[in-house]
């Protein structure tokens, strides 16, 4: 077994480098043209980028500068931190009255210093995540294109039982080793997940094992916490929810 550790930028060119990756998302939001996608691209993105650089929070203004941003992400998520505390801390009050009353009020005193900085955070992530999705849609079509092919030799290298350790938010890696059939979801993150072909059919979809494993110590794009079901969803699979297939995205599925 021989490890390997993809430093950030391993998948450069084909993804910007974090300190590019606003810019990318702001250029693509700014190609849509009218488009209301959760969120009004020609009204409300303007107002996002003059909120991140108004200077009422210097952070915030220092990091849209730099275009670094897990840096915005890193302000806007202790807001979004401390509103969640501040709920909790309402919800433990004492049962008194005069107390409850007290943790209502500063709660929802907090909530509106930081109203702003929630919807924010919500548009950038909505922003992030549509720009993403059109990216797996590029992705599929230039997946043959040179830029490819250094990752492509890497994964020619590696061996049954290889972990790839990676810093990278993308899931370029997977793409090609998926492709090179080494690597599949149901086992490949070093944890058994379950499939299913959608959040409405529950058709088990199984995948061979994979040679190789991938790691992604920061977590990745198209990683979610929760699954969004309908109402009536119920598992079919033993043990833990079942993911649809889609909610990651290598290059193609090739299941059993």
């Amino acid at each position: 077994m021989r490890a390997y550790v993809l430093g950030a930028g391993a998948s450069c060119p084909i993804y910007p480098l974090g300190g590019g990756l606003f810019a990318a998302i702001d250029e693509y939001v700014r190609s849509r043209g009218p488009l209301i996608h959760r969120f009004d691209y020609q009204k409300d993105w303007p107002k996002l980028k003059e909120f991140l650089c108004s200077g009422a929070n210097p952070l915030l203004c220092q990091a849209y500068r730099s275009g670094n941003i897990e840096q915005i992400f890193t302000v806007l998520d202790l807001a979004e931190s401390l509103f969640s505390d501040s709920q909790i801390s309402m919800l433990k009050a004492s049962a008194a009255q005069e107390e409850a009353e007290a943790a209502v009020a500063k709660h929802r005193s907090f909530g509106s210093e930081v109203k702003e900085y929630r919807d924010v955070r919500m548009k950038l992530l909505w922003a992030m995540e549509s720009y993403f999705l059109h990216r797996n849609h590029l992705d599929k079509q230039s997946y043959a294109c040179p830029k490819w092919e250094v990752l492509r030799r890497f994964g020619k290298l590696l061996e049954s039982g290889d972990i790839v350790i990676t810093f990278n938010y993308d899931s370029t890696i997977e793409r090609v080793l998926l492709d090179q059939e080494k690597w599949a979801p149901g086992d490949g993150y070093g944890t058994d997940l379950v499939f299913q072909q959608n959040q409405y059919d529950k058709t088990r979809v199984d995948f061979p094992p994979s040679m190789v494993k991938v790691l992604h110590l920061h977590g990745a794009i198209g990683w979610y916490s929760k699954p969004t079901f309908s109402p009536a969803f119920q598992p079919s699979a033993e043990g833990g929810g079942a993911i649809p297939r889609e909610a990651l995205s290598p290059a193609r599925w090739k299941p059993k």
